[in-house]
């Protein structure tokens, strides 16, 4: 707002500037602005005595105490009602008071520093404590504004009456500070948090658990001390408490302190509800359960532990009450007796039945005799399982407990199975037997010595007997005794060696016999520590001087092969099997071998044989190689064709497997050979081709013969048949004989002929057997007599009479036998045919068997080989 010589002012200043005629128009304009600040005043001066008396009332109507003070003198200029009844004075007598004369708590310093407070800040809000005229104090709070716009300067100060708040604070705080009393020594801590999880509250109870101060805390999520998993099974639970506005008790979970460490906590807690049921938090208990929780895992972790120890050591525990014969067995007592628990009926009884009866009575006076006398109850037992059926030797212990007059109550005690224990035993006792044996009938040295000295403490007849000493001899010796003095610096240093190690060897030295010549031996052993704590070495002394002779021989053999491995005529080459026995790859190869397949050794050693030799599939060698090398057994591939791009030739292969497991094949080059049995049996196939023309010949020519002497024959016949004297015919029987002898002869050419030329061919018809032999008498029955023999026929009675066969032929062959046993028999011999069947007859068959037996000359053993030759007789001497 304008003031009016303000106005008057800036009209002259624009007068000055304007001129007159600008003049008029301010004039205007200034009047009008004077009219409108009159009415504006007017306005607010009425405004002004309303709101003084609005206030005046408001002043004196205020129910809280309130008071204009000067701040000069502290004291109360202007008061209301409120302000001289709350403290008990009249108005006339709170008129005369100064602040200080009825402030109960500060100081005038302290009231002063709060009036300096308020002017400089222009408000100032504290608690503060008044005294009553009547000398009782009562809490108010204070709050005081600067009136700037008073002049002089005031302060308005309203003293509102906290009495009875404070007293519920204060009741409200000893009843907090009991629960927390209570829960401090029930070792639990107060906490509250807001809907979001976040503490507003907790006491100092939880610092020694979580390792934070409470102000670390506040403001903080208890998820944010808790490991990442926990945290989320916790915010879980706690939105499902939520949800729900419910409450919640001894929920566990772990926290984690500053250095690492977990601890335990069981928290309880119950929903904030709000007047209109809105969830404002949850507030509640928290207790560290730490200890508990480390019982309870130290706890299960010794149960487990004494679990496994008995289950481990096959233990079971049983507890019988004698008072009750009541039996009562652990899980383990059932599977050591084989009884199913429902089948037990928890006495005395049920334990003894099962026994054996060889262990029972001993068991059961054991048993009785230590409830009597009091001593532990110890025993061995052997059962029956009633489960399968099986043996069982069972070790028992138990404590006899007393009553306090010393009357037996109970008795406590375990089973262990000692089957197998038992059966170890006698296995040791089997196995030392068996070591002591071993030791005494070892084919090497076994010596135990003292490790200090070198003393021979034990030692077997394989050690003693190669010395020359006697065994008390040798006992009186150390090892020192017998090795030469050459060997003293390497034997310290086996010693060395086995004090850092515990073992020592191999290591060869010599041994020095009684009569002082020496043998090598081979040593290694060990060192030992006696149950008695002696330190000893346990050795193996081999006598090695057989051993060093066969490796002598061995080299020497090893030489010997390689000479003859490079020096033979026959090529050598060794392989070893690849690609599981697919292929091989050349080992070795000689130098035959080399020179046989015109290659270079160098080229072939470490290649592979499909490589170098191509050809060698469709040989036949690859196969009998991977054969020999899969079943081990030798083969021989006979001559053979190999054929590639370099080398054509024949090969006779001989293939065996080497313990090693390499193949060896020995091969020789017979392309020479092979060459020449081709000649030969182009020569044969020409012998044979001009054989088979001389016997065709032969057979066309004794054709041509026969048809000009069956003539003779005829005509000589018929000529005997005249009349002739007795020269003529004796003439003409000779013609008629001797042309018969030359027919014969020309049906013998002709059928050798039929032979070779392969066209003789058997005839199938029925003939008569005994018409055979009737003709065999007729025709040298008139010789035998001639010649004083006894001709003989043996026939097999129940021979069939008929067969089908070629008789001329079978004629033929008993004529030619026959005839050969009549000439070569002398007067007075015998000359037989005998005929029997070869077999039964089957199908309407039978083998006949032919033999003709003479007594003349014989034939020898060493002319029977020159039989069936051509053109060869036994004797040449004897002719026909």
């Amino acid at each position: 707002m304008v003031e009016p010589h303000s106005a008057l002012s800036v009209l002259e200043e624009a007068a000055k500037l304007l001129g007159a005629a600008a003049l008029l128009g301010a004039l205007a304009f200034w009047v009008q602005s004077l009219s409108q600040t009159r009415d504006q005043l007017i306005e607010e001066e009425r405004l002004s005595r309303q709101g003084k008396a609005d206030y005046k009332n408001l002043f004196e109507m205020y129910p809280d105490p309130t008071l204009l003070i000067d701040p000069e003198t502290a004291r109360p200029v202007k008061f209301n009602p409120s302000a001289y009844h709350q403290l008990g004075y009249t108005a006339k007598e709170f008129s005369g008071l100064r602040i200080e004369d009825f402030e109960a708590l500060m100081t005038p310093k302290e009231i002063e520093q709060h009036i300096r407070t308020a002017i400089e800040h222009g408000r100032d809000d504290f608690e503060t404590r008044h005294r009553c005229k009547d000398g009782t104090i009562t809490d108010v709070q204070v709050s005081v504004i600067s009136l700037s716009g008073e002049s002089p300067p005031r302060l308005l100060a309203v003293f509102r009456d906290i009495s009875e708040h404070k007293k519920a604070v204060r009741n409200l705080a000893e009843s907090e500070k009991r629960f927390a009393d209570v829960a401090m020594a029930a070792g639990e801590y107060i906490w509250e948090i807001d809907t979001e999880g976040v503490y507003t509250s907790i006491t100092a109870a939880v610092e020694p658990l979580l390792g934070y101060t409470v102000e670390h805390i506040i403001g903080r999520s208890p998820f944010e001390f808790m490991p990442e998993a926990e945290a989320q099974r916790v915010q879980e639970l706690l939105r499902g408490y939520a949800a729900e506005k419910s409450s919640w008790q001894g929920l566990e979970h772990t926290s984690v302190r500053p250095d690492g460490t977990l601890v335990y906590q069981r928290v309880s807690g119950l929903p904030i509800i709000s007047a209109t049921g809105e969830l404002l938090g949850f507030r509640g208990t928290g207790r560290d359960i730490t200890a508990e929780k480390d019982a309870e895992i130290r706890q299960k972790t010794l149960s487990e532990r004494l679990a496994l120890a008995t289950e481990s050591a096959g233990l079971g525990i049983w507890d019988y009450d004698l008072t009750t014969d009541c039996l009562e067995w652990d899980e383990r007592m059932f599977h050591l007796y084989g009884i199913d628990p429902a089948d037990f009926g928890h006495s005395f009884e049920d334990w003894t039945r099962h026994q054996l009866p060889e262990s029972r009575e001993h068991a059961i006076a054991r048993f009785q005799a230590a409830v009597e006398s009091g001593a532990p109850f110890e025993t061995e037992l052997s059962i029956r399982r009633p489960n399968d059926g099986a043996i069982r030797i069972l070790h028992g212990q138990a404590q006899i407990i007393r009553n306090e007059s010393g009357q037996a109550v109970r008795v406590v005690g375990i089973n262990r199975d000692i089957t197998e224990q038992e059966e170890n035993r006698r296995r040791l006792a089997t196995e030392e037997e068996k070591f002591r044996t071993l030791f005494e009938l070892a084919p090497v040295g076994i010596a135990m010595n003292d490790f200090a000295t070198g003393e021979f403490l034990r030692f077997n007849d394989a050690l003693n007997e190669p010395t020359g000493y006697t065994h008390e001899e040798f006992a009186a010796l150390s090892y020192w005794d017998v090795t030469p003095v050459e060997y003293m610096a390497e034997e310290q240093a086996q010693l060395e060696s086995m004090q850092q190690t515990g073992r020592y060897g191999p290591f060869q030295k010599e041994y020095i016999r009684k009569d002082g010549s020496r043998y090598p031996v081979l040593l290694h052993g060990f060192k030992f520590t006696t149950p008695e704590g002696r330190e000893v070495i346990w050795s193996i002394i081999e006598n090695i001087s057989e051993q060093q002779a066969v490796e002598r021989a061995l080299r020497t053999s090893k030489e010997r092969f390689g000479g003859i491995f490079e020096q033979t005529s026959s090529g050598v080459a060794v392989y070893r099997p690849v690609d599981d026995g697919a292929d091989f790859e050349f080992v070795d190869y000689n130098a035959a071998a080399a020179r046989m397949d015109r290659k270079e050794q160098g080229s072939v050693i470490g290649h592979r044989l499909t490589e170098c030799f191509p050809g060698i599939r469709d040989m036949g060698l690859l196969e009998v190689l991977q054969r020999v090398s899969r079943t081990g057994e030798p083969e021989q591939l006979p001559l053979s064709q190999y054929e590639d791009d370099d080398i054509t030739g024949w090969r006779e292969n001989r293939v065996f497997r080497l313990s090693s497991g390499e193949i060896v094949a020995v091969y020789d080059d017979l392309t020479g050979i092979k060459k020449a049995q081709q000649e030969s049996e182009r020569a044969r196939q020409e012998a044979e081709q001009a054989s088979r023309a001389k016997s065709e010949f032969l057979a066309n020519m004794s054709h041509e013969i026969r048809t000009p002497m069956n003539a003779v024959i005829g005509l000589s016949q018929l000529l005997t048949q005249t009349p002739l004297n007795d020269r003529q015919l004796d003439h003409a029987n000779k013609i008629y004989s001797s042309s018969q002898m030359l027919l014969r002869i020309i049906n013998d050419i002709l059928d050798f002929s039929k032979i070779e030329s392969g066209k003789l061919e058997l005839e199938e018809r029925s003939f008569s057997l005994a018409e055979i032999v009737e003709q065999m008498a007729s025709l040298f029955g008139e010789t035998a007599y001639a010649r004083q023999l006894e001709l003989l026929f043996d026939i097999q009675p129940d021979i069939p009479p008929t067969f089908v066969g070629d008789s001329l032929r079978l004629s033929q062959v008993l004529t030619n036998l026959l005839s050969n046993a009549s000439k070569f028999t002398d007067p007075g011999g015998i000359v037989e045919l005998s005929i029997r069947a070869a077999g039964p007859v089957s199908n309407g068959r039978v083998g006949l068997s032919f033999s003709v037996r003479d007594t003349g000359i014989g034939i020898s053993a060493a002319e029977a080989d020159r039989l069936f030759q051509p053109f060869a007789q036994v004797d040449s001497s004897t002719t026909r």
